[in-house]
Formats: structure tokens, C-alpha cells, sequence
């Protein structure tokens, strides 16, 4: 037991003694009230807690209902399904992420589009050369005189030339969209060098008709930042495309200018030149002019204008700088800093 005594005086109390007063408690009612004290806080503090998580799981139940919603929505689509995302029902904090994954599935939709149309163009344009070997072949089997003989397998061995080739620039294009630069500088003499390495793969090609390639290069010592292999990539299309359609004894010119804002790659030929109407459609795929070269497969420019674009380079066409006919393709790559 706890016991405390003090003495307190009474007014008018004609005795001059105060009076003693005494309060003890024992100590088991001390802890008994300290216990009901703290069981009545944490009851009170467990019940709070537990209504607080009832409507903090109600309101989320409630406020993730419509992600659930697109969840389900999402989960229940087929394989390969590319329609666009509902938003309706949708909270504003969200709508903005619904709209970009909208827009997102509209350019990835309209990529498999073009795929496929790509992939059913490239069929078409095999079967043709395809069917002409096989009956190139069929020609030299039964053929019975050794000059006939020959003579169907130098076509189908040409014929198997221009197919190989086509495959390669089916691949060169497909690689170009899917593709990741490697950015490095190339001052002027860099690209001149990589210029003039093209010409010597393609010099060939140009005697075996007689044409005249020649190479200019001019402007002071520039750089570029830009990949050596699409540069090159470049170069070999535009000149394999200027030889293809130049006539016999001809002459194809490239030029490698620096002027003080960009780097031309420029290549010119005495062809029969491009009607000014169809100057963006020859860079579309598997386009050939009226009257061109059948060899060609219409994939040319197609690759310089992806690996141009990869490149943050512009492509222009101009005339001939002796008049005439003929085509200018002029390769524009800004200087290093300016892309």
C-alpha cells in the first residue's frame, strides 16, 4: 500500500492543531487502473487502424476498378490484335498514358502494314525471275546442241545474278529500317576515300558498258558525324543506280563537295533523266520508270533515301550541270554539331 499524509490547518478552528489527512491506495488498484487505461487506448487506436484499412482497400478497390478493367481488357485480346485501347470509363490521370499507348499501337499497326506489304511485293517481284530460271533451265535440258546449250545457261546464270542481287537489296532495306547508326567522325578525305573504294568495286560494271566514271572532289577539310557503312551503302546504290540507267558509253560523275554548312555527296549522269512529276515517286519501292532497265529491281533508292533519312541527311535532284538530260542526286549530310 501507498500511503500519503500531509497536514492541513482549518480556518476558524479554534484550535491552533491542523488536521492530518491521509489517502492510501493499494498497489494491485494502482495496476489495475494503469491496465484499463491502456487496454481502452490501444482498443480505441486497433479500432481506428482497422477502419482506416477497410476504406483505404474500398477506395482502392473502387479507384483501380478501371485499370482492372483495362487489365481484363488487354488480357482477353488475341495474339497479333492491334485495336486501340478503350477510353471511355477511364480516370483523366490516366487518359493521357491510354492516348500515348493508342498512338503508339496506330504506328505499330501501320508498321506491320507496311511489312507486309513489303514482304507480299518481294514475293511478286521473285516469282518473275524465279520462273524465267526455271525455264532457262528447262531450255538448256532440253536442249540438244551444245550452242543452245550454253546459251540458256549464260542467261539463267544472268537471270540468277539479278535475283541474288534483288535478295541482297531486300535485305540491305530491311536492315536499314531496323537500323542503329554507329556514329563516327569523317572529316572530307575520309569520305572521299570510302567514295573512291565504291567506284573501284563498281568500275566493272561501268567498263562492261563503255561508261565513263569519274570522281571529283572539292572544299576545304569538313567533318561529318555519320556511319562509314551507310555512307558507303549510299554511294554504292546511287552510283550502281546511275550506271544501270545510263546508256552505252556514257558518263557517270561523282563529286564529293564541302561547303561551310554541310558535306554533298553528289552523283551525276547523262541518262535519260527523271520527268520532274516522278521525282518523289522514284524513291518508293520497287518503282521503275517507263521504258528503264528491267534488270533493275526498283530497290535502289529506295535504301538511300532509309539510310539518308538514318543519317539526318536531306536528298535533292537537280539537272545536269551541262544541260542535257540526265539526273543530278545530291546527298546533303550536315556537319558535325549542325544534324
Amino acid at each position: 500500500m501507498r500511503v500519503v499524509s500531509f497536514f492541513q490547518p482549518v480556518i476558524g478552528n479554534p484550535s491552533t492543531l491542523p488536521v492530518a489527512v491521509e489517502v492510501a491506495q493499494t498497489r494491485h488498484g494502482h495496476g489495475q487502473i494503469t491496465q484499463s487505461l491502456w487496454r481502452h487506448a490501444v482498443g480505441e487506436q486497433l479500432l481506428i487502424l482497422a477502419l482506416t484499412a477497410v476504406f483505404i482497400l474500398f477506395g482502392l478497390s473502387r479507384g483501380l476498378q478501371p485499370l482492372l478493367r483495362l487489365r481484363d481488357e488487354v488480357r482477353s485480346r488475341k495474339e497479333g490484335s492491334l485495336q486501340l485501347l478503350q477510353t471511355h470509363r477511364i480516370p483523366s490521370e490516366i487518359k493521357p498514358l491510354v492516348n500515348s499507348f493508342n498512338d503508339y499501337i496506330q504506328r505499330l499497326e501501320n508498321y506491320t502494314q507496311l511489312r507486309a506489304s513489303f514482304i507480299q511485293n518481294a514475293a511478286h517481284q521473285l516469282r518473275t525471275p524465279l520462273a524465267v530460271l526455271n525455264t532457262q533451265l528447262s531450255d538448256a535440258a532440253r536442249a540438244e546442241r551444245g550452242e543452245e546449250v550454253e546459251a540458256s545457261l549464260r542467261a539463267a546464270r544472268r537471270t540468277l545474278q539479278q535475283t541474288t542481287r534483288m535478295v541482297n537489296q531486300f535485305l540491305t532495306l530491311s536492315s536499314a529500317e531496323a537500323y542503329a547508326l554507329n556514329r563516327t567522325r569523317l572529316c572530307t578525305q575520309d569520305c572521299c576515300d570510302i567514295v573512291q573504294k565504291v567506284l573501284e568495286d563498281l568500275a566493272a560494271q561501268a567498263h562492261a558498258k563503255g561508261i565513263d566514271l569519274g570522281f571529283e572532289g572539292s572544299g576545304n577539310a569538313k567533318t561529318i558525324a555519320t556511319d562509314p557503312a551507310a555512307l558507303r551503302e549510299i554511294a554504292i546504290n546511287l552510283v550502281d543506280n546511275a550506271i544501270r540507267y545510263t546508256p552505252e558509253h556514257g558518263v557517270v560523275t561523282v563529286r564529293i563537295k564541302a561547303s561551310k554548312d554541310k558535306l554533298d555527296l553528289i552523283v551525276e549522269d547523262n541518262g535519260p533523266g527523271v520527268p520532274p512529276d516522278c521525282h518523289e515517286a522514284i524513291f518508293q519501292r520497287f518503282h521503275r520508270l517507263t521504258g528503264a532497265d528491267a534488270s533493275g529491281s526498283g530497290l535502289g533508292l529506295a535504301i538511300v533515301k532509309e539510310l539518308a533519312s538514318q543519317c539526318a541527311a536531306n536528298i535533292r535532284l537537280d539537272s545536269p550541270t551541262q544541260g542535257g538530260s540526265g539526273l543530278v542526286v545530291v546527298i546533303e549530310f550536315p556537319l558535325e554539331g549542325e544534324a
